[in-house]
C-alpha cells in the first residue's frame, strides 16, 4: 500500500523532512533493483550529503571519451569524471566545462573538493602524438615542481598513459599526478 501521508502531513513537494524518518525506517530489501531511476526522481541537480555517502560494493563511475575540438582536448564534467582518448594528433590545449563550483572558501576547510582522471593512448601503429597542458589562463595544471615539469606522454605505440587530477578552486588550479605511464593493455 503507498504511503500517502507522513505524520499526519500529505506527501507533496518538501514535505518529507529528515525528522520524519526514522533511522533504517527504509531498507534495501523494501525497494526493488528498478523501482528508483533518475527519470522517476525527475533530478535536476546532484544529490548533496550533509553526512557520510556509504556504498558497499563500490562506486561505479561513468568513464567517457574526451573530445577534440580542433587541436584543443574537451573534458565536460557534466558527463562524468573518468575520461579516455585514443591520440589522433598533437593536443596543444586542454578545456574543462562544467567543473563543480566551489561552495565556499577552501582554506576554511568546508569547500568542494574535485578528482578526474584521464587515459592518454598512443595509436597502435604509425605517427606518435604529444600533449602541452595548460600552465596559464583559467586552468593551469600544476605538476610535481612546478607546471614547467609537466610529463611528456609515452612515444611507443600502444602505450597507455594515465594521470590524475584534483582541484578545489572550480578549476583554477589542478593539482596533477602522473599515475602510470606505458601500462600495456
Amino acid at each position: 500500500m503507498p504511503i500517502r501521508k507522513i505524520n499526519s502531513r500529505a506527501i507533496g513537494t518538501n514535505v518529507i523532512l529528515a525528522e520524519d524518518i526514522d533511522a533504517n525506517a527504509v531498507t534495501t530489501a523494501e525497494i526493488q533493483d528498478t523501482a528508483v531511476t533518475p527519470a522517476k526522481l525527475k533530478l535536476t541537480d546532484a544529490f548533496d550529503f550533509a553526512n557520510d555517502l556509504k556504498a558497499s560494493g563500490g562506486i561505479v563511475e561513468n568513464y567517457q571519451a574526451a573530445t577534440l575540438s580542433g587541436s584543443t582536448l574537451n573534458l565536460d564534467f557534466d558527463k562524468g569524471n573518468n575520461f579516455y582518448y585514443t591520440l589522433g594528433s598533437n593536443i596543444t590545449g586542454v578545456s574543462l566545462s562544467n567543473v563543480p563550483v566551489p561552495d565556499d572558501d577552501p582554506t576554511s576547510g568546508d569547500g568542494t573538493a574535485f578528482y578526474f582522471s584521464l587515459k592518454l593512448h598512443q595509436p597502435a601503429t604509425g605517427t606518435l602524438y604529444s600533449i602541452n597542458w595548460p600552465n596559464s589562463g583559467s586552468h593551469v595544471f600544476r605538476w610535481t615542481g612546478g607546471t614547467v615539469n609537466a610529463p611528456s606522454v609515452t612515444s611507443l605505440n600502444g602505450a597507455h598513459d594515465l594521470f590524475g587530477f584534483y582541484t578545489h578552486d572550480g578549476g583554477a588550479t589542478i593539482y596533477s599526478f602522473t599515475l602510470g605511464q606505458d601500462l600495456k593493455t
